[in-house]
C-alpha cells in the first residue's frame, strides 16, 4: 500500500496540484481555485453510519515524517518513514527496524517473506533482518512512486510521477506499463492532480487502482485491460470530495474497498460494486488539527491524508501524519 512520499522532485513535477491536474486533462491550469469549500456541514458523521471504533492504544513508531503502511505476514504491521521501515506485532510489540539509504515511498511483504520497498524511481527487496537482496533500475527521471502491489503476476507499481501502472517481475525487472491517459480507446486513463495514487491486489484476481483526478475506484486484469469502475466526485458521504480522491485504500478479504480521503478527511467502507457500506471514522473523529487540516485541503502538498491497510484480525489501520501514529479501528459487534 502507500503514503505520499515527501515533495523532492522539483515539487511533483514542476507544478502544484491544481497545475498537474490540468495538465493531466488539458486544461487551463485554474483546476485548484474550483475546490475550495465549506466544509462544515460535512464535518459531523451519522452515527447510523459508523461501523468501527477506535482502540485507545496508539502505535507510535517515531517518525518524524511517516510515509506508509502495509498489513505484513503473520498479522505484522509495516511501517515506512524517515529512512527506515519498523516492523511490529499487531498488538504493537516486538518492534524491528531496516534502516535505508533513502525515504520510504511504499511498502510491502513478498509471498516468501521479503519486503518490498518502492522510493521515487526504484525498488529494492529486503530481508526481514535488514538484508538488502537486491536493487531494480530507475523507472524513469519523471517517476514518482507511491504504491505497490503484491500479486502471483509479479508486483505492480503505482506512479503518480508518469500516471501509469508499471509492471515488474518479483525481481524489479519490468514487464510492462499499462494506464497513462490517452494511451488507449480501451482506458479511461489516471488523472493524478497530487501525489496520491493508490493501488491493491483483490481477491476476485483483479488490480484496483484508485484514479483520484477522477474520483473513481477503478478494477483492471493483471495484462493491464480495463474492467470496470465506480465512483462520483462529491461532498456527500457516499462520494468523493475535493480536486483527488481517494487518496489510500485498501481491500478486504470479502472484496470489500476502504477508502481514505484528504481535505475533508475520512475512512469509508464501499461494496465490491462500489454501494456504501459505512464509514470507519469521519472527520469529527480523525481530525485533532482542523487548522492543518483546512491548510491541507488548499494544499496536496502538505500530505495531510491518512494510509490505510487491513490487519488480519479485522481491524483497520490508519497512518495519522499529524500525530505521527498508527491509529486501530475495530469492528463493532453486529
Amino acid at each position: 500500500m502507500s503514503a505520499m512520499g515527501p515533495i523532492s522532485r522539483r515539487s511533483f513535477l514542476f507544478g502544484g496540484a491544481g497545475a498537474a491536474g490540468a495538465a493531466a486533462e488539458g486544461g487551463s491550469g485554474e483546476a485548484e481555485s474550483v475546490f475550495h469549500y465549506d466544509l462544515s456541514e460535512y464535518e459531523t458523521t451519522d452515527p447510523e453510519l459508523l461501523l468501527y471504533d477506535e482502540v485507545e492504544d496508539r502505535i507510535e513508531p517515531g517518525f518524524q515524517r511517516p510515509t506508509c503502511l502495509a498489513a505484513g505476514v503473520d498479522g505484522d504491521v509495516l511501517i515506512g518513514g524517515d529512512h527506515e521501515v519498523a516492523v511490529y506485532r499487531a498488538d504493537g510489540s516486538g518492534v524491528r527496524r531496516i534502516a535505508l539509504e533513502d525515504v520510504p515511498h511504499a511498502v510491502a511483504a513478498l509471498p516468501d517473506g521479503p519486503l518490498a520497498i518502492a522510493y521515487e524511481d526504484r525498488i529494492e527487496m529486503w530481508t526481514q533482518d535488514g538484508r538488502l537482496l537486491r536493487r531494480s533500475e530507475s523507472f524513469g527521471d519523471r517517476s514518482y512512486l507511491t504504491a505497490l502491489a503484491v500479486t502471483d503476476r509479479g508486483l505492480f507499481l503505482a506512479d503518480a510521477g508518469q500516471r501509469e501502472v508499471i509492471h515488474c517481475d518479483l525481481a524489479g525487472r519490468e514487464l510492462g506499463r499499462f494506464g497513462k491517459l490517452r494511451s488507449s480507446p480501451d482506458v479511461p486513463g489516471f488523472v493524478v492532480p497530487s501525489p496520491y495514487f493508490d493501488l491493491a491486489a483483490a481477491p476476485d484476481g483483479v488490480l484496483r487502482v484508485a484514479n483520484p483526478g477522477r474520483h473513481r475506484m477503478e478494477a483492471y486484469g493483471l495484462d493491464g485491460a480495463y474492467v470496470d469502475g465506480w465512483g462520483v466526485a462529491g461532498m456527500t458521504i457516499e462520494r468523493f470530495c475535493g480536486c483527488c480522491n481517494p487518496t489510500h485504500f485498501c481491500v478486504l478479504p470479502d472484496g470489500g474497498v476502504v477508502t481514505s480521503e484528504k481535505g475533508l478527511n475520512r475512512i469509508k467502507v464501499y461494496e465490491p460494486d462500489g454501494s456504501l457500506r459505512g464509514v470507519v471514522a469521519g472527520p469529527d473523529h480523525l481530525v485533532e488539527d482542523s487548522e492543518l487540516a483546512r491548510r491541507a485541503c488548499e494544499d496536496c502538498h502538505i500530505g495531510y491524508s491518512l494510509p490505510v491497510a487491513a490487519a488480519h484480525d479485522g481491524m483497520i489501520l490508519a497512518l495519522d501524519p499529524a500525530s505521527k501514529a498508527l491509529r486501530r479501528f475495530r469492528p463493532r459487534a453486529a
